[in-house]
């Protein structure tokens, strides 16, 4: 299964007290990098799924939108807030705040006061409106540092609480911005803020795993924040589940097992160790202890959809559809917003054959990212997605598809090959043979490309034959018409030969 493909293991409430770290906020937990699915080949071949379609419950199915590579749309807070009005209160002006209100409901009533106290009641209206007026100080107002991230403010200068900005690390990773939620929650505990802000911990490792998976600086920031964890608090599940989260991400799932299977030995409700755990064995292909590992999650967490997410996969992964359907319909009733939940169900409709309903929620998953800008974690989705519109015959955007995920991945020749295949199958053979070629060089033991490449090849040299054919039949055809013409006017002066010029005429300068 593609690189790119998600496993969703993220949850969204804490528990701020010390010592018992979040067991829904921190399901936020790495995705799994080998994930099941389309692989970034597979699927190439119009007979690579031989999967009988089964009936799928259509009340769940979204309406299709136009297809698109990179779709934008609103973020869902933004959304809200650009959509609706604020309501009237009692005949009270929106407009106003509630200091401003009550300034004005004050100064209603003054008349039937003293003087002395109508004045001071006029005094105390004016320095309320003044103060409505003001702008807000500096903390109350988001900020790169404080959460603010650029969705708007947090008001009541809540900005810098831990638990605000963990529940908008949560959202962010939810929506698939690792790159974002990772940088709310590195200033706090890798820059001396507040290195043991427990409710942080789990998402911040979560986005950790995701980065360093693909070379980024964060696998050391996972390596020492591990150390320091267990060496300071070994008797934290969050400690070991650091540690894990280091092996997962370096792809040694043995010694990830070891940690996490401590984790939860040490915390039992620690539902980011549970599916944490699962992800380990399932990157072993260990599919009985990975389910194992889900369903105990799912029955300590009832309100999380991640561990349906990674029931649905696994069962996807051994050809069991319809329960496969079954979790991964849970997981969508549960939080139908998670572009992961949305992947996995495009290709589970894409193994069921239904090519037009894998590729709506392919789409609806790419945009329901931030922004609708695919990353790097996302390059499988878009691969996917290219294979859909090449079985609806649509060449043209599954190559946009193939070249949006090459833009992110360049190195893929899963990818590459792709894209020679479809070029082939839109009647240009000389450019699938420049992608095969380009795909054989990153892996020169690709089964398909190989026979591919052949077939492409002869391809080209039948065209090149035909074309030099016709050419030699308009020149055939040429010089007959000039013999024919010459035999029926033979005073007329001789036809020049195609591709000559005529000789000058007597007397002419």
């Amino acid at each position: 299964s593609g690189s790119g493909t998600r496993r969703g293991a993220r949850g969204s409430s804490r528990r701020g007290t010390r010592g018992s770290a979040a067991p829904a906020a921190a399901a936020a937990v790495p995705t799994r990098q080998d994930t099941p699915g389309l692989r970034r080949d597979e699927g190439i071949d119009h007979a690579s799924v031989h999967t009988t379609p089964h009936h799928h419950h259509h009340h769940h199915h979204l309406h299709p939108q136009p297809f698109h590579v990179a779709a934008t749309a609103l973020p869902g807070a933004a959304a809200a807030a650009a959509g609706q009005s604020l309501p009237k209160m009692g005949g009270q002006d929106p407009n106003l705040t509630p200091h401003a209100a009550d300034a004005r409901g004050a100064a209603g009533k003054a008349g039937s006061l003293s003087p002395g106290r109508q004045r001071q009641q006029e005094a105390a209206a004016a320095a309320a409106a003044a103060a409505a007026a003001a702008p807000p100080p500096s903390s109350a107002r988001g900020g790169d540092g404080g959460g603010g991230g650029g969705e708007g403010a947090y008001g009541c200068g809540l900005t810098g609480n831990l638990d605000v900005i963990a529940c908008r690390a949560e959202l962010l990773f939810h929506r698939g911005d690792y790159e974002a939620a990772y940088a709310l929650t590195r200033p706090v505990l890798c820059c001396g803020r507040d290195p043991y802000a427990l409710q942080l911990l789990p998402v911040h490792l979560a986005a950790a795993t995701q980065l360093a998976a693909y070379g980024s600086e964060a696998r050391s920031d996972l390596f020492l924040l591990g150390h320091r964890l267990t060496e300071e608090h070994p008797e934290l599940a969050v400690s070991w589940y650091a540690v894990g989260c280091y092996y997962l991400a370096a792809r040694q799932p043995e010694a990830a097992r070891r940690y996490l299977g401590k984790a939860t030995q040490l915390q039992k409700g620690f539902a980011p160790a549970w599916l944490a755990y699962g992800h380990a064995f399932s990157a072993q292909d260990e599919r009985d202890q990975a389910m194992s590992a889900y369903r105990t999650a799912a029955r300590l967490f009832p309100g999380l959809h991640n561990p349906h997410l990674g029931l649905g996969a696994e069962y996807c992964a051994t050809a069991n559809l319809p329960l496969a359907e079954r979790a991964l319909l849970a997981a969508y009733d549960i939080c139908p917003n998670d572009p992961a939940v949305c992947h996995e169900l495009g290709v589970l409709m894409y193994k069921c054959g239904q090519t037009a309903a894998a590729a709506m929620w392919l789409d609806r998953a790419l945009q329901l990212l931030p922004g609708g800008r695919p990353t790097v974690h996302w390059e499988a989705t878009l691969v996917a997605l290219g294979h859909c519109m090449r079985k609806l015959c649509r060449f043209n955007v599954a190559a946009e598809c193939y070249s949006a995920a090459l833009a992110l991945a360049p190195a893929s020749p899963g990818t590459l090959a792709a894209l020679g295949y479809v070029a082939q199958l839109a009647g240009d053979p000389r450019v699938a043979v420049e992608h095969y070629h380009a795909a054989l060089a990153l892996r020169p033991d690709d089964p398909f490309a190989t026979d591919m490449l052949r077939l492409a090849l002869q391809e080209f040299a039948e065209a090149a034959a035909a074309a030099e054919a016709a050419e030699g039949k308009e020149v055939e055809a040429a010089a007959a018409a000039a013999v024919a013409a010459k035999t029926m006017n033979p005073a007329a002066p001789p036809v020049p030969a195609v591709g000559t010029a005529a000789a000058p005429a007597s007397g002419a300068v």
